[in-house]
């Protein structure tokens, strides 16, 4: 991952899968939101990166903010918020913003700093240009961080709001940031190291929900997917393989099955939690997981397991990788061991959506099978989490309803 992006820590993880055979059963949520029979409703453009199409890499499309320069973004199921640097929005009004806007990946350290800029993010067709848009759908304004400058961040500091504007007059001085000391997603942290981030460097376009205090300072209202413009337009986007269709319909979403989220929010727009997976590790001996909440981050290729790692341990369904995973995630579940993901719906107890795999080495080659990293919670009594990163996709096809609350499951097809 570059420095340009991510804002979520991998620590808070969710995870896991059932591969040979996905399975789903209607929910009695199901019955609860109507969907409209023409709504609005388009297909992102997805291009590879780096000649790596999605879901094999990640998923990527083509946006342009205001007035700026047509761009690419990842689209990013792991964070909430579109991130770029400020070379790629419209340059009047990153110059009019006086908002500073910062975020730090607390996994790696790594702290981006810039301003925060209104605008609507527009969806554009193949072979667009600058001077010559063509366009699939567009956002209403939603708040996004414009970088400047990218540094080392250390724990330790008195904390604080976030370096003003004024700090840095042009991103040729981001130094001027060394020494200074924030909080950010909930760190007191120091900076250090501080320098212009690269102009090209990637975009992240985060359109998660329910990331809890590792998206701390962010909400669904920086969600460009769920916040499209137009009349009749059902909030919420459906993944399926190497496509995703955003606004949804009684089209896009037949055959789906739905659990509930909860809502985190005492006030104002719904902030919805997390899902819930239970993970099972093993055939004939079976190691279940403790329930915990389930992120499916397409972001990322690898599953991580946030759970007790002595239970696991102990089954000898653990072992080291044969490289760290994503530069330092060394414990893994042991090649060959079949994981399960269950799905649950809250209210029934009945499993909505699961799915199977096998786990395997980060040396081995490409093909069936995933990398599981194992990690423990902050603390023995932590809460479970679960990241199944992309391996879900070739399973099931998932759809999150923002206007409803609700997330829906349906095989993928063979």
């Amino acid at each position: 991952m570059t420095v340009s992006t991510r804002h979520r820590s991998r620590f808070w993880a969710i995870a896991v899968l059932m591969a040979q055979g996905a399975s789903w059963m209607p929910s009695t949520a199901s019955a609860q939101c109507t969907y409209p029979t023409a709504g609005t409703s388009f297909a992102l453009n997805i291009v590879p990166q780096d000649g790596v199409a999605a879901p094999v890499g990640r998923y990527m499309t083509t946006i342009r903010i205001g007035g700026g320069q047509v761009r690419d973004a990842v689209v990013d199921t792991g964070s909430i918020g579109l991130v770029i640097n400020q070379s790629g929005v419209d340059q009047a009004l990153f110059q009019q913003s006086k908002t500073p806007a910062q975020m730090l990946y607390t996994s790696s350290m790594d702290y981006l700093w810039g301003r925060q800029v209104t605008a609507p993010v527009t969806f554009v067709q193949p072979g667009s240009t600058t001077s010559a848009i063509k366009v699939l759908g567009a956002s209403t304004p939603v708040a996004i961080t414009a970088v400047e400058c990218v540094c080392k961040a250390t724990k330790g500091g008195a904390g604080g709001k976030a370096p003003a504007v004024a700090t840095v007059p042009t991103p040729e001085q981001c130094s001027k940031l060394d020494g200074q000391t924030t909080t950010a997603s909930g760190v007191d942290v120091t900076l250090g190291n501080c320098q212009a981030q690269e102009k090209g460097a990637t975009a992240w376009m985060g359109v998660g929900f329910g990331r809890g205090k590792n998206g701390a300072g962010v909400s669904v209202a920086e969600n460009p997917l769920v916040h499209i413009a137009g009349d009749q337009v059902h909030q919420g986007y459906v993944i399926a393989g190497d496509a995703i269709t955003v606004g949804l319909n009684a089209g896009t979403v037949q055959d789906y099955a739905f659990v509930p989220l909860t809502n985190n929010s005492k006030s104002g727009p719904a902030q919805w939690n997390e899902a819930q997976a239970v993970p099972v590790l093993g055939d004939a001996a079976q190691t279940t997981l403790a329930s915990g909440a389930l992120l499916m981050d397409v972001g990322i290729d690898f599953i991580i397991l946030n759970a007790p790692q002595a239970g696991i341990d102990q089954a000898g369904l653990t072992a080291q990788a044969c490289q760290p995973v994503d530069g330092h995630y060394k414990t893994i579940v042991k090649p060959g061991t079949a994981i399960t993901v269950n799905i649950p719906d809250p209210v029934t107890g009945k499993i909505t959506a699961s799915y199977r795999t096998v786990a395997k080495d980060a040396c081995a080659p490409e093909g069936p099978g995933v990398v599981a990293v194992v990690i423990g919670p902050d603390s023995a009594t932590g809460p479970a989490a679960y990241n199944t990163g992309r391996s879900l996709i070739p399973h099931l096809n998932y759809a999150f309803d923002n206007q409803c609350g609700r997330l829906g499951f349906k095989a993928a097809a063979r």
